[in-house]
């Protein structure tokens, strides 16, 4: 969810009362936006499942050739890189939409969220005001039965709540633990009061890691043009319009580049400087690769080449102590003699015993706000992640063996793959002692 509904991501409101009207604007729609918001209740078909479900395959058709900054997604033992994820929503009266919200309207309402799990949509928004029986069953049938993410939500309209109030609705969306992000927006009397729901975002997430329970990306907003400021600084999977569209999907809403150009301004970020570390790495496109996600998602970073002998050469720069310094990848051979530099250790890279991604975080500690650099290893995803999608669910933990070849950095990774899948492991290394260090 934090991929999918990451910071500086967007989706953008569809307000069509037919979709076929999204083609002659999706090149340029689709530059700017991560996913895109299906309001079913805005559709003058919306009663319809057959056309529900057409409409939704007409906008993937109509997004795929323009996809820009859309995630890879493992289909069926391979990858495809150009599908447009869809946010599914059909948003009832009381919560800011159009769908009728008296009994058979709810009724109705939970039938057409099962249609979009059935036409498998990345993201669900299941209002949590509702009943929980109802809510339970559809959020049963999504975790059995589909691989949909659920976004709980919740809309205050026409009346002013207090913060802790506002802390308890996302609570709420948290859908007992169900929800992989939660999406709460407000109503404010005055600008006064347009970061109460940013603030009240962040107690509710501070709570659930106090309370052990899992921290998902909380979408915090206030309606209308003045709560306009809550978009700026809401850094996570924001709603936002378009120039094309016929109207706003929601009062107040702004477009990607509006939302981007002011959060540069008012310097809520600022450039970071990314690097990949290592040495005789001429020959990395990373900078190449990374530059251009750069400017396709419109952030204002640099990513270069850090080729030094030494680790301590790196460390003890200016571009590493400088507050611009964002992170960095690790490769050979600096990948064990970074972790002494790092603060905390990922469980994947103390267990390999090396580490490829430097992050760097801003942490509050007694004496306030500190950098914190955390060590990760990645590596292990890139084998596990294929070997997901070759075996699926074949794996027999109980008779099925992994062969690990050789006894370096990645043969580590391997193994740790391994016990991450309930595998067996057998080794091989032209030097026994190497394999047997691995082992222990």
């Amino acid at each position: 969810a934090h991929l999918t509904m990451g910071d500086h991501t967007f989706f953008l409101s569809l307000s069509f009362p037919d979709i076929r009207e999204v083609q002659e604007y999706a090149s340029e729609m689709c530059m700017d936006v991560d996913a895109m918001e299906y309001r079913t209740d805005l559709l003058a078909c919306r009663d319809s499942r057959f056309d529900i479900l057409y409409g939704m395959q007409l906008l993937r058709s109509y997004c795929r050739p323009n996809a820009v900054r859309v995630p890879g997604l493992p289909i069926a033992g391979s990858v495809i890189e150009d599908v447009m994820p869809i946010v599914y929503t059909v948003r009832t009266q009381n919560q800011a939409g159009t769908y009728p919200d008296d009994a058979g309207g709810i009724e109705k309402m939970f039938e057409m969220l099962e249609w979009g799990l059935r036409g498998g949509v990345e993201v669900l928004d299941v209002e949590s005001a509702w009943d929980f029986v109802s809510t339970s069953k559809l959020l049963g049938l999504a975790e059995t039965r589909y691989a949909s993410q659920i976004l709980g939500s919740h809309h205050v309209v026409g009346e002013e709540i207090t913060t802790e109030d506002a802390v308890f609705l996302f609570e709420q969306c948290a859908l007992n633990g169900r929800a992989h992000g939660a999406k709460v927006v407000l109503s404010i009397e005055s600008e006064e009061k347009d970061r109460m729901a940013y603030e009240a975002a962040l107690i509710a997430a501070e709570l659930a890691r106090q309370e052990g329970s899992p921290v998902i990306p909380n979408i915090s907003l206030i309606l209308a043009d003045v709560g306009q400021f809550s978009r700026i600084i809401n850094l996570p999977f924001t709603p936002v319009t378009h120039e094309s569209l016929p109207n706003k999907a929601a009062p107040g809403q702004l477009t990607a580049m509006e939302i981007m150009t002011t959060r540069l301004l008012t310097k809520i970020f600022e450039p970071k400087k990314y690097a990949i570390l290592g040495h005789n790495i001429a020959y990395s496109v990373s900078p190449q690769m990374q530059g251009s996600a750069f400017r396709a998602t419109k952030l204002p970073h640099e990513y270069v080449r850090a080729d030094v002998e030494t680790v301590d050469e790196f460390v003890e720069s200016d571009f590493f102590r400088s507050g611009e310094f964002g992170g960095c990848s690790v490769t050979i051979p600096h990948k064990q003699a970074i972790i002494p530099h790092v603060d905390v250790l990922s469980d994947a890279a103390d267990k390999i015993g090396s580490v490829n991604t430097v992050i760097v975080k801003e942490e509050f500690e007694e004496e306030g706000f500190q950098r914190v650099l955390h060590g990760e290893n990645t590596d292990w995803k890139g084998i596990k992640n294929p070997l997901e999608r070759l075996l699926g669910s074949t794996i027999n933990s109980d008779t099925d063996v992994a062969l690990i070849l050789g006894a370096g950095g990645t043969a580590r990774a391997a193994a740790y793959v391994a016990d991450k899948l309930g595998l067996s492991k057998v080794y091989f290394n032209r030097t026994p002692s190497k394999a047997a260090d691995l082992v222990d």
